[in-house]
């Protein structure tokens, strides 16, 4: 559940890049700025193992997501003129068999939660097929879920783009079939830990880690107890606890910036551990927070500041 305003910070700084610098194409290329939004579920056992903030249900976390891309999409055509306008784009991951499921947009680039093309029939249907004709039932699969003909000019582009997605699926779904026979044995969650902030998506193992995107405690209390809910049912039976790490991106060609990461982590840390302060005495939830320069890979601790309090007691100094 992405953040709207952020999302359409994202879009202005692509498109001033283009207007200013050329890249990545000239800001009179005939293109758009495309928004993916992913969600996922389980095709075996869909009412337990799907997405936890949507109680299992498919169709819930679909139209949430939705919804928000419809949102971005508004905000950028009533905050810019000259008909700025993305496109978007919505896609299932099924994580029992990594396949995807593509919401095709239509003619008029209308998305709907209903109406996809789904890569494991679709497997099933090009199997047995030569590659040529393999990649032709796909471009045609597309093109029906759109409701246009194959050789549709305006829907070109994005007719293109998800046949290619589907296309490049089918060797995932051949990866999971030979190494896992068919689908994943952990087919729950099984999360090593809770990331708060910025996503660690540089490491690439599955199910890594729940994410609990957010500014304040407040705003990310909800994402962040479903995390711990879940955690502590996969820690607590081993005697372990839920670690929480608090990880930021900073540009490191803005002054100052590595610092103001630095103390925004601090208050989110410091936020988290008051929230949960039972937990984090009991030593049931370990919090820690780190920043990170752009795509680097090392991560920087941030060290919580010295507890300067002063205690005046009678007839003794006051100490720090």
């Amino acid at each position: 559940m992405f953040d709207v305003e952020e999302s359409l910070r994202h879009w202005e700084t692509v498109e001033l890049r283009r207007f200013r610098e050329g890249r990545p194409n000239a800001a009179d290329a005939p293109t758009r700025y495309l928004k993916l939004g992913v969600y996922h579920y389980s095709s075996i056992e869909p009412r337990r193992q799907g997405c936890a903030a949507h109680g299992s249900d498919e169709g819930r976390a679909a139209s949430a997501l939705l919804e928000r891309l419809q949102q971005l999409s508004q905000a950028v055509e009533r905050s810019h003129c000259c008909g700025a306008r993305i496109a978007s784009l919505l896609i299932g991951v099924d994580t029992d068999t990594d396949a995807i499921r593509v919401h095709v947009p239509d003619a008029t680039g209308t998305i709907s939660t209903q109406r996809f093309v789904d890569n494991l029939t679709l497997y099933d249907r090009t199997r047995e097929l030569g590659r040529e004709q393999a990649k032709a039932a796909i471009r045609s699969a597309v093109a029906a879920c759109a409701g246009v003909a194959d050789d549709d000019a305006l829907t070109e582009g994005m007719r293109w783009f998800c046949g290619y997605l589907l296309k490049n699926n089918i060797a995932q779904i051949d990866a999971v079939r030979a190494w896992h026979g068919g689908s994943y044995a952990d087919r729950g969650h099984t999360e090593r830990l809770i990331i708060v902030g910025d996503a660690v998506d540089d490491v690439q193992l599955r199910n890594l880690a729940f994410q609990a995107q957010m500014e304040t405690a407040e705003e990310g209390s909800v994402d962040l107890d479903i995390g711990l809910h879940i955690l502590r049912g996969l820690n607590e039976p081993r005697a372990l606890a839920v670690p929480v790490l608090v990880h930021l991106r900073y540009d490191p060609r803005i002054p100052g910036a590595r610092e103001r990461a630095q103390g925004r982590a601090r208050r989110l840390q410091s936020a988290i551990e008051a929230r949960h302060a039972a937990g984090v005495a009991a030593g049931a939830i370990v919090v820690r927070a780190a920043v990170r320069a752009g795509d680097a890979a090392h991560l920087d601790p941030v060290e919580p500041l010295a507890d300067t309090r002063v205690c005046a007691c009678a007839g003794a100094e006051a100490h720090p």
